[in-house]
């Protein structure tokens, strides 16, 4: 959640500039349908940047990718100040012509330098994609948590879930490929299960990695899965090494930890009848609390510990499990 202190620099620090600036680290455009045509929808732009905030504009130009002018869209508001980072939103309504397939993009500013795998990062400019067709009904896949810049540790084989949902009920694959207008791009060191968008890190590293995950979307129409959209969702990592993050052994049908994000509170649930183990850790591997547990289901309190991700990590006799979790 975004405090009143950044609202209020935002507010005093918004002006146009010329984009001479490395500050981006990520960003998406989602788009969502106007009922009742199909060619009406609503577009959101993500940004993730450097915060805090150094130069900051008022709206985002987007490129319909149907032959009108660029276009402005406005900015909306902010969230998820997590790790050096902020994502700012933007959002705009746009008019297409009917059973056709469009291209939006942004071209933003460079990059933030020093980015592992895009060398001389600074001097590339990020551009969002998102693939849209008229010919149907649709909104795209919507975020439980819109960070596009996080830390994460690497080989945690229960991977970095984005939480992405579908709330027309579109199937979703995932594949991790390189970002638009960058010609000297290096795979990162991660892989994607393409059923559940999980990514896992295979090696830390000492520079941050950026990373764009295409998101499509498909739909059973006359009995055959058709590609309805693509929205291209570029991420910034850092990676570490972690304390205590070990292999995944534990059915999930065990667990569960709600809610997730939280406040100062969640409730653990195991369906065990021995004591289990808990250790929490926040992203730089520190310990936050150890200690063994003899009940199923017990509230645990973190009001004392800033807002961020934490991970709590299970261990009952030989099996092992890792959550993450997002106190807000």
């Amino acid at each position: 959640m975004i405090n009143i202190n950044f609202k209020l620099l935002v507010i005093l620090i918004i002006s146009s500039f010329n984009c001479h600036a490395q500050y981006a680290k990520g960003g998406a455009i989602f788009i969502k349908s106007i009922p009742p045509a199909f060619t009406n929808y609503s577009i959101t732009a993500h940004l993730a940047i450097n915060w805090p905030i150094t130069i900051y504009k008022p709206y985002l130009k987007i490129n319909w990718g149907d032959g009108n002018p660029i276009d402005s869209i406005p900015y909306l508001g902010s969230n998820c100040t997590l790790y050096g980072s902020t994502t700012l939103i933007y959002s705009g309504t746009h008019t297409f012509t009917p059973n056709q397939t469009f291209s939006l993009t942004v071209l933003d500013c460079e990059y933030v330098a020093g980015i592992n795998n895009i060398p001389n990062s600074n001097s590339k400019k990020l551009q969002l994609l998102s693939v849209l067709k008229t010919n149907y009904y649709n909104s795209n896949p919507k975020l439980t948590s819109i960070c596009l810049a996080d830390s994460v540790p690497a080989g945690n084989t229960t991977g970095y879930n984005l939480g992405l949902y579908d709330s027309d009920g579109d199937s979703l694959s995932y594949s991790i490929v390189a970002p638009n207008n960058i010609s000297n791009y290096q795979s990162p060191p991660a892989n994607v299960n393409p059923i559940t968008s999980a990514i896992t890190f295979t090696e830390s590293s000492t520079q941050p990695i950026a990373l764009t995950l295409k998101v499509d979307e498909w739909r059973k129409i006359s009995n055959i899965n058709t590609l309805i959209a693509s929205v291209y969702m570029n991420m910034f990592f850092k990676t570490y090494t972690p304390t205590g993050i070990v292999n995944e052994t534990f059915n999930d049908n065990n667990f569960s930890i709600y809610p997730n994000p939280f406040n100062n509170k969640f409730t653990l649930n195991i369906n065990s009848n021995k004591a289990y183990n808990v250790t929490i850790t926040n992203t730089f591997g520190q310990l936050i609390i150890s200690k063994q547990i003899n009940q199923q289901t017990t509230e645990i309190n973190l009001s004392n510990y800033p807002n961020g991700i934490y991970f709590v990590n299970i261990s009952v006799e030989d099996k092992r499990k890792v959550f993450k979790l997002v106190k807000e």
